[in-house]
């Protein structure tokens, strides 16, 4: 990029800003104050980043029951009442993301489907 050989001692100031407000946000902070929300998104990939050993334990045990839920399905202990196996998923709820379909698609995945 051509920065000018000052850009980044006049945005210094902005620059700490916005440091101090991700770390506000990574420590809990309300990041929708419309609905009075945090944004844990970081701490789904790493539940020792929340903020508190509640959320900590709840992001863990919900992982678990997902990887749950998807080796019943994969084994055919959970399958659709007429048919052998499932063969489409709707993914509703996730916005704004290909992450949460690439998740899903992944964890309900076979080895020879990667």
């Amino acid at each position: 990029m051509n920065f000018a050989d000052d850009f980044f001692s006049r945005m210094e100031p902005e620059i700490q800003k916005a440091f101090k407000a991700m770390d506000a946000l990574e420590s809990g902070a309300i990041a929708n104050p419309d609905e009075n929300r945090m944004v844990g998104h970081s701490w789904l990939r790493n539940p020792a980043l929340a903020p508190s050993p509640e959320l900590r334990r709840e992001i863990k045990e919900t992982g678990k029951i997902i990887l749950q839920f998807a080796r019943n399905v994969l084994t055919g202990k959970i399958k659709p009442q007429k048919a052998r196996r499932f063969t489409m998923i709707l993914c509703i709820g996730i916005g704004d993301s290909a992450l949460g379909p690439q998740f899903v698609a992944d964890a309900l995945a076979t080895s020879g489907d990667r």
